[in-house]
């Protein structure tokens, strides 16, 4: 599935609506399997992104900039392969939701909810062997940079029920799926992964942003799940790049 969606520039990307999108888009192309032109849009999403001062208000700054510089210098074979070694076959750090759950009845009904969240936006998977299952971490946040977009333009459209579709669709979807199981996949990332590498980067970049999408709209999402990776501690997660949020925060909200 891709949103296929058109790079905001740098000065549209001030407001918080396409900013968070934006986020959205470059956390998915992160955790896509990485190209040259994968990687190339990156680099251009990532560079807009630092540049705004939501990035540093929300304490994204280090980790969105650690992973820019990762994504300059670390040469695109080389993340091909980390991104199999990480992610293909058997893992320690599956990319893929249902793999958070034991029951197969459970993982069946997860899927068709999933799928169920792509068809009401006029979305779907890709049929062909090599697309990303439904459940993929990159698949999910490519989602979630769709709503959030469609939420953006209905909103400066003046389109009150529309945006209001979409962000009760943001809302159940991290209370649903990516609120429950992205933030133990991503600190499992970060324990196999140093926090300057490409990987370790993305997620701690991620872990940040989807725990203010989730206290952002309010959404309740169930404790996270354990049962992958019982080594992740009990106590609060906190990226080693969060910075101090600056005092203008509450104005760019």
């Amino acid at each position: 599935m891709s949103t296929a969606a058109e790079p905001a520039s740098a000065g549209v990307l001030g407001e918080l609506p396409l900013w968070r999108a934006a986020m959205y888009r470059a956390l998915s192309l992160a955790f896509t399997y990485p190209g040259e032109d994968t990687v190339e849009q990156l680099v251009a999403d990532l560079e807009d992104l630092c540049a705004q001062p939501l990035t540093t208000a929300k304490r994204l700054l280090p980790a969105a900039e650690a992973l820019l510089m990762a994504a300059r210098s670390t040469p695109v074979p080389e993340l091909a392969t980390t991104h199999n070694d990480l992610f293909a076959g058997e893992v320690a750090c599956s990319p893929y939701e249902t793999e958070y759950e034991f029951d197969a009845f459970a993982k069946a009904r997860q899927l068709a909810d999933i799928a169920g969240f792509y068809r009401a936006f006029g979305l779907k998977t890709a049929s062909d062997e090599d697309a990303s299952p439904a459940d993929f971490v990159a698949t999910e946040l490519d989602f979630l940079a769709f709503a959030a977009l469609k939420f953006a333009y209905a909103e400066a459209q003046g389109w009150d029920e529309r945006a209001g579709v979409a962000r009760d669709a943001l809302k159940a979807f991290l209370e649903d799926h990516a609120g429950q199981w992205l933030p133990v996949f991503c600190r499992t990332l970060v324990g196999l992964e140093d926090v300057d590498s490409f990987y370790g980067a993305a997620a701690c970049l991620c872990d940040e942003f989807i725990q203010l999408e989730i206290e952002y709209l309010g959404a309740k999402p169930r404790p996270a799940m354990v049962r992958r990776a019982s080594h992740v501690p009990d106590e609060v997660f906190t990226c080693p790049m969060a910075g101090p949020a600056i005092d203008e925060e509450e104005d760019l909200v």
